[in-house]
């Protein structure tokens, strides 16, 4: 029951989220009736242990195979060492499947990367690198903070594009990144950015600067030549 209520919940967020939009109504009340169920399941918690440290953070699920996520979720210590388990949820509302997985791709400099896990994911969410997602756009960002179950969803627009200097930091390797007005926590680091409009996954999260009640993310705009 707790599931199916956070999935209503989600599904009530939407019809808010439409209005923050003019024009798009009539098309997105048409395609967000089964969207945000999608945006729930694809959404999984990423658990990893390396030279003895444990780390949690959030992916997103892009085919019955691979999962999308944040890089720095790995630099505890040798990526090759690093174990992997994704936890998804399963046929039963309350239950939750346990898969390894691996990294079969990385950028630490854009703080991305794309797991492969053993098994099939049931669920998977489309990704968009058009970079036609506009300032001001709704946009949900889901994850696991704090050790959540991965069906947590916040809503924000979007802040930036990280068009030359980001204007919320100085630190080097941050100059890309996009931003949204969604608060994010610990653990959400890695979850998925969806437009609101498509219902397609934009970025991944990876970030968020105190004291400006914003967050930043990677788009996946900047690796598309990962998805052709």
């Amino acid at each position: 029951m707790k599931f199916l209520q956070t999935a209503v919940l989600a599904l009530a967020i939407v019809s808010t989220s439409v209005a923050l939009s003019p024009g798009h109504a009539d098309r997105i009340e048409q395609r967000f009736e089964s969207v945000p169920m999608q945006m729930l399941m694809s959404t999984v918690r990423i658990s990893v242990t390396n030279l003895g440290k444990q780390g949690a953070g959030s992916g997103v699920c892009i085919s019955d195979k691979h999962i999308l996520t944040c890089a720095h979720l790995f630099d505890h210590g040798p990526m090759e060492d690093a174990v992997i388990a994704v936890q998804l949820k399963g046929k039963k509302h309350d239950s939750l499947n346990t898969l390894d997985a691996r990294i079969i791709k990385i950028d630490t400099t854009l703080d991305i990367a794309i797991l492969e896990v053993d098994g099939t994911l049931p669920f998977s969410s489309e990704v968009d690198t058009s970079s036609e997602t506009s300032v001001g756009d709704a946009l949900f960002v889901l994850g696991a903070p704090g050790g959540f179950s991965a069906n947590y969803a916040v809503q924000g627009f979007l802040a930036t594009k990280g068009e030359g200097k980001n204007p919320f930091t100085d630190m080097t390797g941050w100059e890309h990144c996009w931003s949204t007005s969604a608060r994010t926590d610990q653990g959400n680091s890695g979850g998925p950015i969806f437009n609101a409009n498509t219902g397609k996954v934009i970025g991944v999260l990876r970030g968020g600067p105190r004291g400006y009640g914003v967050s930043l993310f990677t788009p996946v705009t900047l690796v598309k030549k990962w998805f052709k």
